[in-house]
């Protein structure tokens, strides 16, 4: 997945000193959840992401130095002859569970107490909840994942070269206050045409469950932030921003590979460093090249995967490895704050949204999705590639030209020199990674809360998102089939698609929220017969 950000206007409360963190970085190539050999990268220990930032959230670090490296794994010994069995593992504790919950009510009594606090700051505050989550039953403390997934969605969406960690303003670590300027949303933005004034009106725009409230503490939120949705749960918020031309969007991605060249200054026949061809990729069955180049005058580095379709029978990139047709393309490089960006394009350099030539098994229709995908595939940064190309080209040196010979010599680089490339691109991702508090994992927290989201929806976790304990929700189960949507009653021993709820969420948010203090916009809830 390739992506852009081209020119980050420096938000001058939040300037990092790192002159040198304009980074475009990219990886070999994305796909889903598959954890086998290729590219997979050693898990390590997690850390607890912070429930309090530095002051304003922003983290001003230094950059680790590009020669930064990642860790080698440790050698794995085998057992001695007579060493003493490993203890049995630990048995996995049972999920607990917790009473806590927050209403809608309490969200905004505490978005309004704030945003007094915070007085004419407020205009660009924002607000994004766990709170549906401690509603179905998960104790705050079980949380980690939630906050992980957070903190990286919000800097893997950001145009600004500080990394920016939101702060909690309750002690259980449930509800987050954002600054737009720390991630470039202050900024104007479009999407398939529509204008907003800034990227967080295009985010609630894409939402079914970025609501309009009305009531005393709703109105004074909505005056103070100057907006008519401050809140958004954090699941919701990854779930659009994350994928699509809202993606595209957010960090600035032009709409095709060479427009995305242009803007970072890279000359694709001048500024090669490498190339590396494979027949062997985990996320197609045919033939793959990936291909790094210089980020003009910046830090940083730009890669690219360019795969064949499945049923291109006969291509090959042996027969030409220097022209050969893909027929998709998948960028990885690094936001100026150091975090992966992604795009596709398809064969011809126009971007695209998704593609089936690459495979992603967490998606219900196996397409690779930007940046969902990717951000899976490179939770622990590059993947290593092993080169079939220059081997096959010296063992063959008959069926090229001498041009072709010399040039596959210049740009199929030794392994050796690929590995060391790839290290210390990673280690310059893991950095930024630490920068936010977020050791590096195998699992990447924002696809797994976009995949957990998207999937069915459980009596429990439309209670959670309703802003209600399960208990309540089945309470009031046959009220709302009747009187907001009959599907609802679905839920009733069984669950619903992600899309199905989507359609019935204002009606029964309504329908709930009737005698509250604050609740959805009637116009709105009049517009779905409540």
């Amino acid at each position: 997945m390739d992506g852009s950000i081209l020119c980050v206007r420096a938000h001058t409360r939040h300037i990092v000193a790192l002159t040198s963190l304009c980074t475009w970085m990219l990886a070999l190539g994305c796909g889903g959840s598959d954890t086998s050999s290729e590219g997979a990268a050693e898990p390590t220990e997690t850390v607890r992401p912070p429930v309090t930032p530095e002051p304003d959230g922003v983290v001003d670090v230094p950059p680790a130095p590009a020669d930064v490296a990642p860790p080698a794994p440790g050698p794995v010994e085998p057992n001695e002859p007579n060493a003493p069995a490993p203890d049995d593992p630990e048995p996995i504790p049972a999920p607990r569970s917790c009473n806590d919950s927050l209403s809608f009510d309490d969200l905004y009594g505490l978005i309004d107490d704030d945003l007094r606090a915070e007085g004419d700051d407020g205009v660009t505050l924002r607000y994004i909840s766990l709170s549906n989550r401690i509603n179905q039953g998960i104790c705050a403390e079980d949380l980690d994942t939630d906050r992980f997934a957070l903190i990286k969605a919000l800097n893997s969406l950001s145009t600004e070269l500080g990394v920016a960690v939101p702060e909690a303003i309750d002690d259980a670590g449930i509800l987050y206050r954002i600054d737009l300027g720390d991630y470039g949303w202050d900024q104007a933005t479009s999407v398939d045409g529509v204008a907003f004034a800034d990227k967080w009106e295009a985010i609630i725009a894409a939402s079914p469950y970025a609501i309009e409230f009305e009531g005393d503490e709703a109105d004074e939120a909505k005056l103070a932030a100057a907006t008519t949705v401050p809140l958004l749960h954090a699941d919701a918020l990854i779930d659009v921003a994350t994928v699509g031309n809202l993606y595209y969007a957010l960090i600035g991605i032009g709409e095709s590979e060479d427009a995305l060249l242009e803007q970072l200054g890279i000359n694709e026949d001048d500024d090669i460093v490498l190339r590396a061809g494979t027949t062997r990729s985990r996320l197609s069955r045919q033939d793959a090249v990936a291909e790094r180049l210089e980020v003009g005058d910046l830090q940083g580095y730009y890669w690219a995967r360019y795969d064949i379709a499945q049923e291109g029978v006969g291509e090959s990139i042996f027969a030409d490895p220097l022209g050969f047709q893909p027929d998709s393309i998948a960028a990885v490089f690094s936001l100026p704050n150091g975090f992966n960006g992604y795009a596709l394009f398809d064969g011809a350099g126009v971007r695209v949204a998704d593609t089936d030539v690459i495979g992603d098994q967490a998606q219900r229709d196996g397409r690779v999705r930007n940046s969902i995908s990717c951000s899976q595939c490179h939770a622990a940064g590059l993947l290593p590639i092993e080169d079939e190309v220059r081997s096959y080209v010296e063992q063959n040196p008959l069926d090229f030209d001498a041009d072709t010979f010399e040039d596959v010599q210049d740009e199929f680089v030794s392994q050796a020199e690929i590995d060391e490339v790839i290290d210390r691109d990673v280690g310059f991702y893991r950095a930024a990674l630490a920068r936010a508090g977020i050791d590096t994992v195998q699992t990447d927290p924002v696809n797994t809360v976009y995949v957990r989201f998207d999937g069915d929806v459980s009596l429990t976790v439309a209670a959670g998102d309703l802003g209600v304990t399960p208990s309540f929700f089945e309470d009031q189960l046959a009220f709302l089939s009747d009187q907001a949507d009959p599907i609802l009653s679905s839920l009733r021993g069984g669950n619903l698609r992600r899309e199905q709820f989507d359609g019935a969420y204002l009606a029964a948010l309504c329908a709930l929220n009737v005698s509250s203090g604050n609740r959805p916009l009637a116009a709105d809830c009049a517009a779905v017969g409540q």
